[in-house]
């Protein structure tokens, strides 16, 4: 995950903050972290605060760490609270103060899943070969199929690759992504029952890759990045008709985000 650093509005020099988090996704009562660098151009840095807010609790104090060195560069843990809900929306507010009054704030957003959360599902999804001119790929950003020589360079998350030796009426299963992310083809998973903690424990036993060489229909794959689960994908049907047009993948995608 990319380091990401703001400085004051004020002055740009004034107070300097880097916030990187371990994830942006967390199961209820579990321990995420954020490494912290933080320092002051014009005093010294005081204190690091870290707060929560909610919609229904609003902002509650975590954390307030008084320093003596005058920087800091460490970590902060945050302990996941016990949810009854399906999930919950925070927003993590980290604070850097020096001695002179300046401040520099960073916001995270944070979702709390519940054992029990059950995964938003698009059903007949359809991914068209490559030489057909529709839709052969993915974007999360917007649940919704794309074409890939259409779309930004870099921006697909995942699409039906062909290799140019393949006959152009020749459908080939193989998916990649343009994203970085990760796929593991698995077996044995309850894919209607699934919920997000079988999804995330499974996905990180699972043997990770960068891409589906082959697959067939009820082979059900999961979409992560690093390892954080995003999706699971089930082929419900694979159509290499005669000709070119019309050869496509349907699947279904029960997805994290």
């Amino acid at each position: 995950m990319t380091i990401v650093g703001c400085v004051s509005e004020k002055d740009a020099s004034d107070v300097i903050l880097f916030v990187t988090p371990s994830s942006l996704r967390a199961m209820s009562g579990e321990t995420v972290y954020y490494t912290v660098k933080s320092w002051s151009n014009k005093g010294s840095l005081q204190k690091i605060t870290l707060s929560t807010f909610s919609s229904d609790q609003g902002e509650v104090q975590v954390s307030s760490e008084s320093l003596s060195s005058g920087s800091y560069n460490g970590t902060i843990y945050y302990k996941v609270p016990i949810i009854e809900a399906d999930s919950l929306s925070l927003e993590m507010r980290f604070v850097a103060v020096d001695n002179l009054g300046n401040t520099q704030r960073q916001t995270y957003p944070l979702k709390v899943i519940s054992d029990a959360y059950s995964l938003d599902e698009l059903t007949s999804v359809s991914l068209y070969s490559p030489d057909s001119g529709k839709p052969d790929g993915f974007s999360f950003s917007t649940m919704s199929t794309v074409s890939v020589s259409s779309s930004a360079e870099g921006t697909v998350d995942f699409y039906l690759y062909k290799p140019e030796e393949v006959p152009q009426d020749q459908l080939h299963c193989e998916l990649r992504s343009q994203t970085g992310l990760l796929f593991s083809k698995v077996t044995g998973l309850d894919y209607p029952a699934l919920t997000y903690r079988m999804l995330k424990d499974v996905y990180s036993s699972s043997v990770k890759d960068i891409s589906v060489p082959s697959f067939n229909i009820d082979d059900v794959i999961i979409i992560g990045r690093a390892e954080e689960p995003l999706a699971a994908v089930k082929i419900m049907a694979v159509y290499d008709d005669q000709g070119y047009l019309n050869d496509r993948c349907i699947l279904n995608i029960k997805s994290a985000i």
